[in-house]
């Protein structure tokens, strides 16, 4: 029988763990947190209007854009 080197056993395992049903779910879960955390960060960067409302009457009309 053939012996395999302990890097070409890590790959194999490495890669059938990544592709597995549950390897799938946690790279997609990680993948979702990225991004929901990268929007505040990335709207911050963009959007260029900024609201400042007095809420505290319950009126909305109050409010300044800059």
């Amino acid at each position: 029988m053939k012996e395999q080197s302990t890097k070409t056993v890590a790959k194999k395992k490495f890669f059938k763990m990544v592709f597995s049903r549950a390897g799938i779910f946690v790279i997609l879960i990680l993948i979702q947190m990225l991004v929901f955390l990268g929007i505040p960060y990335y709207l911050k960067r963009i959007c260029n209007i900024y609201i400042q409302c007095d809420v505290s009457d319950g009126d909305y009309s109050s409010c300044v854009y800059y």
